[in-house]
């Protein structure tokens, strides 16, 4: 039998420390029934270089609650910087208690753009972040993980990456890029570059939409 789903909303926020009590507060304010946050790493368009990492599970009421009032925030305090997109969650529909009260139409202006996600080995790091900037990402969103999966059996590729296997394991870096899909694209296809064979690497990228007037903050791409 085919599991029966229902359409929310993931709300992805990326702020400072200085506004994550604040944030997380308004969230069950606003309707949220809950949240999960992690601390996490970046660059962007404010000087801070660790944040966190949140995201809200909810309804489009609840979750347009919550994008008008990060915008606001964003706008008071423009030094510290926040960022806020949402995307479409698909959920069992035997788990939406709470989350589906009421589902009415949009009622602020949305831009799509792309959330493009990477998993790689820790070694990998620093020269997909270069890369990153080099095609013109206005920022990014990087954090620890853990994982496993099959990459590819390439022989020698120890000796020809520099890649040790005490640095690969199960360490992860996950990294979030949001941006325009010229530049999505443009990530993706470097990822799925030949230096990457047996090393351990795989992306994918997701429709993010986030409000219109911040869209400026993608303005250098």
């Amino acid at each position: 039998m085919a599991a029966k789903l229902a359409e929310v909303r993931s709300v992805r926020i990326v702020c400072d420390e200085y506004h994550k009590d604040r944030v997380l507060e308004h969230s069950i304010d606003a309707g949220a029934a809950g949240y999960t946050l992690w601390k996490a790493h970046g660059q962007g368009q404010h000087p801070a270089k660790t944040g966190f990492f949140i995201e809200v599970w909810c309804n489009l009421e609840v979750a347009e609650k919550i994008l008008t009032y990060c915008h606001s925030l964003s706008s008071q305090f423009r030094s510290l910087g926040m960022i806020v997109g949402l995307e479409p969650l698909w959920i069992h529909e035997d788990e939406t208690d709470g989350l589906l009260q009421r589902q009415g139409g949009t009622a602020v202006k949305l831009v799509e753009f792309r959330a493009v996600r990477l998993i790689c080995d820790p070694v990998l790091k620093n020269s997909v972040l270069k890369q990153l900037t080099d095609f013109g990402a206005a920022g990014f969103t990087w954090w620890d993980a853990h994982g496993k999966g099959h990459p590819e059996t390439v022989p020698d590729v120890q000796t020809i990456s520099g890649w040790h296997q005490s640095c690969g394991a199960e360490n992860r870096i996950y990294i979030e890029v949001w941006c325009n899909s010229q530049i999505a694209e443009k990530i993706v296809e470097h990822c799925q570059g030949s230096q990457f064979r047996g090393i351990g690497m795989i992306v994918g990228l997701a429709p993010l939409f986030i409000l219109e007037d911040e869209a400026a903050k993608f303005a250098e791409e």
